[in-house]
């Protein structure tokens, strides 16, 4: 059973999409990186059936990581911005905590 858990660690990458600008402050441009977790080709659902790459049946009861030491990189100029002293932690069960905003001083993030 060792095995098997270190295999579903290896499935569930989590995928951000949209770092865009929300809005512009004093002190620079808010980003919101929104996370979206997946098992293979499926959005993740707790409680949900999947299977592994044996075939075998597993669900996922909770879901939760840390994510930190985010580096920003604005395309235009090619500087970057790095976050390392700041860590969030993303829970599945808690839609909010998909969402990291940051403040950056970059203009072209992608």
């Amino acid at each position: 059973m060792l095995c098997n858990i270190s295999i579903f660690i290896f499935l569930f990458l989590p995928f951000f999409s949209n770092a865009q600008p929300s809005e512009q402050t004093t002190t620079g441009k808010k980003i919101t990186l929104h996370f979206v977790n997946m098992v293979g080709e499926k959005l993740l659902q707790t409680d949900s059936i999947y299977q592994n790459g044996f075939g075998e049946p597993f669900t996922i009861r909770n879901f939760k990581y840390y994510v930190s030491n985010i580096v920003l990189l604005d395309d235009a100029t090619g500087k970057a911005q790095a976050y390392t002293d700041e860590y969030f932690l993303v829970d599945e069960a808690d839609s909010a905590s998909k969402n990291i905003e940051l403040t950056t001083t970059l203009d072209q993030v992608t």
